[in-house]
């Protein structure tokens, strides 16, 4: 049976990856183009080869060049930028689809006849402006043409359709982000555009800015530690990281002044024996993030450029966890870490005072950038939603459709005529399911769906589990195909079959899946892309495939993201999937608990806790490699023992705590060690 499978998913593989071999081809009567489609299959992985439609590919290449010889500006525009921000099909990680056509007819009679390359992006602005709202959402990236369907995003989504609506006019654009500031919470992102001038020029679309070089992050620029943009090939940027088919490019020095730190880890006397991962970080959302890593060895210093400012900077011997030291860097800084202080990971605690920088020098313009007009359709919507489905218009499923948008009556239409179990059950899966993942699900396909789990389930399954880890889409923040049925139908089928049988099945599935490697920044896939390619990027895409197999035979299945690790439920217990052990791929979880309390918030205690969680602390486990913070098993939070408390893999754990005492922030780290069945509480103050 193992081998029926691996050549079923080999003849999938060549099926889905036969066609871009021989892409220049066709267009061999262009020796531009066929530039071009050479440049796109050099910087395309085998994985994307296999997942990306041909057509896609040979429609983005004639569309793009079409543009080039259509615009005014278009020839002018040098070739090595014309392949790295002109050509590409996708902007980020978003799912790729055909979306040049689409901006092309829309937006070409809107600048063919300006004169300059900055009054046409400014048209393209603001056809955007009229279309999309901003909106803070989950970190998937919807593509282009679904985000405006939806009318609204967050800033990375909006700047990706953007971009992809100036490349189709053949205007050169590229995606800019802070991955994390460091004068306070969370990141940002926003769109660089070539000019007239032969220069970059930055805009942030998701404000609705009007003026380059203005935005209202201008002032916060000094706070930036560093800024990234992304290319395939430029070879003129300042490269961070490079991979085999693409890079990632630091632009900092560009908008700041920038300092060098120096770090250098020691071991006594003894030089160049271990790998150490030396890393980067900035204080942000309650916990420590990292900004840059690079591998080194003892004795051998490892040098990273920011902005001025105070860092906690990391090292650590695999599997060890790393040693911390703050260091404000105003100047050119050298740091040594002494890894002789790792001995006992289990005492390790930590503090650091953040102080604000100011920077020497910053790309500033004074200038006020203009407001986004307003376009709250929500309340027509809402309105329309709730006569529709006879819900009132407060209730969480009348939101959630809103927040779709217009393309919902779709949704709506085709469930209409279902029967009234089958209703109720489309209401569980739409308060389980983004937004997002409904604006462009093919109604017929999300029926079959539901369908299929209504069908599969055990009805003892409790209520709450089977909605968390059955019926929702989503397993981590992969796009939805809503491909359960066809994923149930890749498992061989018996009579009788218990979950561990079903367990060795899906190992041995997974053994003909291969990794290989991808982009830096990799297009975004669902399971059934992975398990009918037969490729996968990494092994968190082939444990997130392994869940969507266990969901579609009817077992309850999580991909735990900060242990790393595949979790089954069955008859009230979870189980542990380990593929690779062919005797018994599923053994009971056994986990510890750690309650936190926190002296002197005792009057709290009564009403809301004292602390948010993932804003003033967190608490981040070690894999080996990094920290990864815990989420989706957040802490409760108990009033009778003023304490939040946590059920985790054993394991080690790196707990941070920020205290805001303006205009410093004080960083207290606390290092423990949980042990399977342990109960351990922690006082901070």
């Amino acid at each position: 049976m193992k081998h029926i499978i691996s050549a079923f998913l080999l003849i999938f593989q060549f099926l889905a990856g036969s066609g871009l071999c021989n892409l220049s081809e066709a267009f061999s009567n262009d020796p531009f183009a066929a530039r071009c489609a050479r440049f796109l299959s050099e910087h395309m992985s085998s994985t994307e080869k296999a997942l990306v439609p041909e057509e896609i590919i040979i429609e983005n290449i004639r569309y793009s060049v079409k543009a080039r010889n259509l615009m005014p500006w278009g020839r002018s525009i040098p070739e090595d930028l014309f392949m790295n921000y002109v050509l590409p099909h996708r902007i980020s990680q978003e799912p790729v689809v055909n979306w040049r056509p689409y901006f092309f007819a829309r937006l070409s009679h809107e600048v063919i006849n300006e004169k300059s390359m900055m009054d046409a992006a400014l048209n393209v602005l603001n056809w955007f402006y009229n279309r999309v709202n901003y909106e803070p959402s989950d970190p998937r990236d919807l593509d282009p043409l679904s985000l405006i369907r939806r009318g609204r995003g967050r800033c990375e989504e909006i700047n990706i359709a953007v971009i992809a609506g100036l490349r189709s006019v053949a205007i050169p654009a590229r995606h800019v982000w802070v991955p994390a500031w460091s004068h306070t919470d969370g990141n940002h992102s926003w769109i660089e555009v070539y000019l007239d001038d032969g220069k970059w020029h930055y805009i942030d679309p998701s404000s609705c800015s009007g003026q380059f070089d203005s935005a209202w992050f201008s002032p916060y620029i000094p706070s930036a530690p560093v800024i990234f943009t992304h290319s395939l090939q430029d070879n003129s940027c300042r490269v961070y990281r490079a991979g085999p088919y693409d890079r990632i490019c630091e632009l900092t020095d560009g908008y700041s002044s920038t300092v060098q730190i120096s770090v250098v880890p020691e071991i006594g006397n003894k030089t160049g024996h271990d790998e150490v991962i030396v890393t980067i970080n900035v204080v942000n959302g309650g916990r420590l993030r990292p900004l840059f890593s690079s591998v080194t060895s003892t004795g051998k210093p490892v040098r990273f450029s920011l902005s001025p400012g105070t860092y906690v900077i990391s090292a650590a011997i695999a599997p060890l966890p790393p040693i911390y030291k703050c260091v404000k860097a105003d100047s050119d800084t050298r740091v040594v870490i002494d890894l002789n202080t790792n001995d006992n990971p289990s005492s390790q605690s930590f503090s650091c005072t953040i102080s604000p920088t100011r920077n020497r020098k910053s790309r500033i313009n004074s200038r006020t950038p203009t407001t986004c007009p307003k376009r709250d359709n929500q309340k027509k919507l809402k309105r329309v939603i709730s006569r529709w489905i006879g819900e009132p218009e407060d209730t969480d499923v009348v939101e959630k459709l809103a927040s779709v948008g217009p393309s919902v009556f779709k949704l709506l239409s085709a469930v209409e005529n279902l029967q009234k179990d089958e209703k109720e059950l489309t209401k569980k899966l739409i308060s389980v399911t983004p937004p997002k993942e409904l604006v462009s699900a093919n109604p017929h396909r999300l029926i079959e769906y539901l369908r299929h789990v209504k069908n599969i389930a055990d009805p003892k399954i409790p209520g709450h589990i089977f909605e968390l880890f059955l019926l929702n889409p989503r397993i981590l923040v992969e796009p939805v195909d809503w491909k359960l049925p066809k994923i149930f139908s890749l498992l061989p089928h018996h009579k009788g079959e218990t979950l561990f049988q079903r367990a060795i099945e899906i190992g041995n599935i997974l053994e003909g899946i291969r990794i290989q490697k991808c982009a830096l920044l990799p297009p975004a896939v669902t399971p059934w892309q992975i398990l009918t390619s037969g490729l996968a990027c990494s092994e968190r895409d082939k444990k997130i495939a392994a869940v969507a197999l266990f969901r579609s035979a009817g077992h309850p299945a999580v991909f735990i993201d900060y242990a790393e690790a595949v979790a089954v439920y069955h008859e009230g217990t979870w189980y542990a999937f380990n593929p690779d052990d062919k005797k018994n791929p599923l053994r009971p979880l056994r986990f510890g608990e750690l309650a936190v309390k926190f002296s002197g918030n005792e009057k709290y205690c009564s009403s809301s806790p004292p602390l948010r969680y993932l804003r003033d602390f967190c608490l981040s486990k070690w894999t080996g490699r990094r920290f990864l913070p815990v989420r989706g098993a957040g802490p409760v939070w108990n009033k009778d023992t003023c304490s939040y408390n946590f059920t985790l893999f054993p394991g080690i754990y790196d707990l941070s705590v920020v205290r805001r005492n303006p205009p410093d922030r004080n960083l207290l780290l606390r290092r423990i060690v949980l042990k399977k069945d342990e109960a351990i509480q922690i006082e901070l103050p």
